[in-house]
């Protein structure tokens, strides 16, 4: 039996290949995986513009926040959305999330310049659940949907 972290290195190892594959069909973006004790991180860095360009991106979640909030875990994904809206040049709103379980669970959260991605982790950590998200945008009107999801 494989243990956690030879599993964990090969799930590594098949996304990098995954994302090598795409990287080597000349896919229109670039991506970076990284791995932290919360699981594997795909993160989008480049795209490749209307015209062919590449372009450089800050991913979203990389902007700094600070907040509190003592409530639900909904309301505190609610304001990280308001927060990166103001630190950000992309407007974020929630899309599909787990609502019962962020809406019946309570978190506290007072911080001070953290990346948003590391503050979903954190809600997650307090929920007691896995969560994963993605962050799905338009690129005609620059409105992203955060979608997370409980993980198994």
């Amino acid at each position: 039996m494989e243990s956690y972290s030879e599993r964990s290195a090969a799930a590594l190892a098949a996304v990098r290949s995954v994302l090598d594959s795409y990287a080597g069909a000349g896919g229109a973006g670039a991506f970076t995986v990284s791995e932290d004790a919360s699981g594997l991180h795909v993160v989008s860095r480049e795209f490749k513009d209307a015209s062919g360009q590449v372009q450089i991106l800050k991913p979203v979640l990389e902007t700094r926040i600070s907040m509190t909030n003592s409530g639900s875990a909904l309301d505190a994904v609610e304001k990280i959305c308001q927060h990166v809206n103001l630190g950000s040049k992309v407007g974020i709103g929630l899309g599909t999330v787990p609502m019962n379980l962020l809406a019946n669970t309570a978190v506290n959260v007072d911080v001070k310049n953290v990346a948003a991605r590391d503050l979903l982790e954190s809600i997650s950590k307090q929920i007691g659940v896995p969560l994963g998200w993605e962050l799905f945008c338009d690129p005609r009107d620059g409105g992203c949907a955060l979608n997370m999801d409980a993980v198994q």
